[in-house]
């Protein structure tokens, strides 16, 4: 059951055992300045849930169970992380790159990773491709830096193949990709959205343009974000989709 959990800036909401739903979903659920520390979540569908400006230090999440999951802004210290978090969950990899950190590395390993930390926690603009261009700009080679971080996302396989894809490919440059998409085609018209795109609830945002656009253009569709911050990526079908039945469409964005 989607759920909607919304606190202050400067006072947190506190997660408590009766917020949570008995049927151990919170699909597309939306927390915003939540403070849900020390909770163990790893038996809870969480997967498309919006966690912005909260705090998760502590706690676990489950196997399965977080793709598209959208962190923004979210302490997640000393979290239990399960080992199919996705390369494009932000506040993960930071997480990850925190965890190596408190490890034992060697002097060069940990300037390594210190400097992938810095670098991508400086914005959300931030990617893969312009991360390793520092790597790149420091002086490493392929080899190097596939020996460091191999040690480094060894436990989570999808971050690693995410950074093995880039040094395979030599996929670096100095300025990160920019995906945004605000632009749906329907009918084969290319109706530009951007204008009806505000507040942060992917879910009900998705929601409304769909009935934007059936109240416009009489047509029916399936919007999905896969983010809005830094800026809008929009997925949308329509009927005659193959998957237009099937309520999980999305997870076909999933890496």
């Amino acid at each position: 059951m989607r759920t909607v959990i919304i606190g202050a800036p400067a006072s947190f909401r506190v997660l408590t055992p009766a917020d949570l739903p008995v049927d151990l979903s919170l699909r597309h659920s939306f927390w915003r300045w939540v403070d849900f520390s020390g909770f163990d979540l790893s038996a809870y569908d969480m997967r498309d849930m919006d966690i912005l400006d909260c705090n998760g230090t502590a706690s676990k999440l489950g196997l399965g169970k977080t793709a598209m999951l959208m962190s923004r802004r979210t302490t997640w210290t000393n979290a239990v992380l399960p080992a199919d978090i996705s390369s494009y969950n932000h506040d993960f990899v930071i997480e990850v790159y925190n965890k190596a950190l408190l490890g034992t590395l060697t002097n060069s390993i940990r300037a390594s990773v210190t400097l992938m930390r810095n670098y991508v926690q400086g914005g959300y603009a931030r990617s893969w491709q312009d991360a390793i261009q520092q790597l790149v700009n420091s002086g490493l080679s392929v080899a190097q830096m596939r020996t460091r971080f191999t040690l480094v996302f060894s436990p989570y396989p999808k971050i690693l193949s995410r950074m093995e894809q880039h040094l395979t490919t030599k996929l670096w440059r100095p300025t990160a990709p920019n995906w945004r998409r605000e632009k749906i085609e329907v009918e084969g018209l290319i109706i530009n959205v951007a204008g009806h795109i505000s507040g942060s609830d992917r879910w009900a945002l998705a929601r409304m343009l769909e009935q934007l656009i059936l109240a416009e253009r009489g047509v029916q569709i399936k919007c999905h974000f896969l983010q809005l911050d830094p800026f809008p990526v929009l997925r949308a079908i329509d009927q005659t989709d193959p998957q237009w039945e099937d309520p999980l469409w999305w997870l076909r964005f999933v890496d």
